[in-house]
């Protein structure tokens, strides 16, 4: 080929690739346009100047993709990531390893610092306490009268050094009287993601006197109404159990447990999707039948997914690069992009390159960006996806 054509053509195939990036050298007929230096790096995410609890796990959880907040409406298991409290998303979180969560000695409504490896990416950015996906790690009661498990969330209220407040969230056809189902607990106490609390444990916490036996008929059950249950014998009312027909809903469709009857008073324990919830009712509350129920709760599927990247040429570099998040015009410092990760070239402007990230478990949110700095990338090459 001749001299002129091949500077025309660009790199030939025995050649190294060419430099991704429009500062090409000139032996691929490109023309230099580097900066004559990098723009310096925005502020990075600040931490918590006081940390109540460090909370760590090896994945990110996997979460039912059926879990609605029974009051709005609305997905409980997307989390956002953000520069500060209160501020817009910039990223949504899909997978990721090497978790760490740091609580503050504050309120809920200060957040928490969230650090993860998501898949070439390490990332970090504020998480807002409601879509924290926080679960008991170990069995214990909240206002004597709920053992939460694997299947819901549990919610941060506060923290102190050391302990943490947490709250159960919504529960159908179940509801607090007075003040909402809490506890105050060790940090190691609560885990991101799910952990199994076995049934043993659950009776510790209730203080059964037996193990549980299958009841026979005609079997124990709540009257239609409005049941009222206390953590003692003939005390203050905690919590309020709306027994609608047809009974539609887990915690309405089994026969109570009967752990324990006294004057007048039958202690009884339920289960339902979130845990168990347990105390005592007036007798006159229960009746005997043999009738029989169907659940047909929580019985739709739904998945979510990220787009498919289309096929097509990607880049990827050798070494790490420092990531820059960019939302509402204001810029962070988020984390760092792992050498050999791949991802896609967009607008270049003032130094900065956005860049859409291949294959990594987060992704922009609408209006987000992330950017690295065109020199950073100079020397990244471009190669056909597989």
């Amino acid at each position: 080929m001749p001299a002129v054509l091949a500077a025309a053509s660009g790199c030939t195939s025995a050649r190294a690739p060419c430099p991704a990036t429009p500062q090409m050298s000139h032996e691929c007929g490109g023309v230099s346009s580097a900066p004559s230096a990098s723009p310096p790096l925005p502020p990075p995410i600040e931490g918590p100047r006081a940390v109540a609890c460090t909370l760590t796990a090896e994945s990110w959880p996997y979460e039912d993709p059926n879990d609605f907040d029974d009051v709005t409406g609305q997905l409980r298991t997307i989390q956002l990531l953000r520069f500060e409290a209160g501020g817009r998303p910039f990223a949504r979180i899909f997978s990721g390893t090497g978790v760490k969560l740091e609580l503050p000695v504050a309120l809920a409504s200060a957040g928490g610092t969230l650090t993860l490896d998501a898949k070439g990416v390490v990332v970090r950015g504020h998480l807002e306490a409601m879509e924290m996906p926080l679960y008991p790690a170990s069995a214990f009661a909240m206002s004597g009268v709920l053992v939460p498990n694997h299947q819901r969330r549990i919610i941060w209220r506060a923290a102190k050094p050391g302990v943490m407040v947490v709250a159960a969230g919504p529960i159908p056809r179940l509801r607090a009287v007075g003040r909402e189902f809490s506890a105050e607990r060790d940090c190691k106490d609560v885990a991101i993601g799910h952990r199994n609390v076995d049934d043993d444990a659950i009776d510790k916490v209730m203080k059964a006197e037996r193990p549980y036996a299958e009841p026979s008929r005609p079997w124990p059950w709540l009257r239609s109404g409005k049941a009222t249950l206390s953590a003692e014998p003939e005390g203050d009312v905690v919590a309020e159990i709306d027994v609608i027909e047809p009974r539609d809903d887990t915690l309405l469709i089994h026969p109570p447990r009967v752990l324990r009857a006294k004057k007048g008073q039958t202690r009884i324990a339920l289960r339902t999707y979130g845990g168990v919830v347990f105390g005592w009712v007036p007798n006159s509350q229960i009746e005997r039948s043999t009738r029989q129920y169907l659940d047909l709760s929580h019985d739709n599927s739904i998945y979510l997914t990220r787009a498919i990247v289309p096929e097509g040429a990607y880049v990827t570099c050798r070494r790490d690069m420092p990531l820059v998040a960019e939302v509402g015009g204001e810029r962070r410092l988020v984390g760092t992009v792992r050498a050999g990760t791949h991802f896609d070239r967009a607008e270049t402007r003032q130094g900065w390159t956005e860049v859409r990230l291949h294959n990594v478990g987060i992704a922009t949110e609408e209006g987000a960006s992330f950017l690295l700095r065109e020199a950073d990338i100079a020397e990244c090459v471009s190669v056909p996806s597989r």
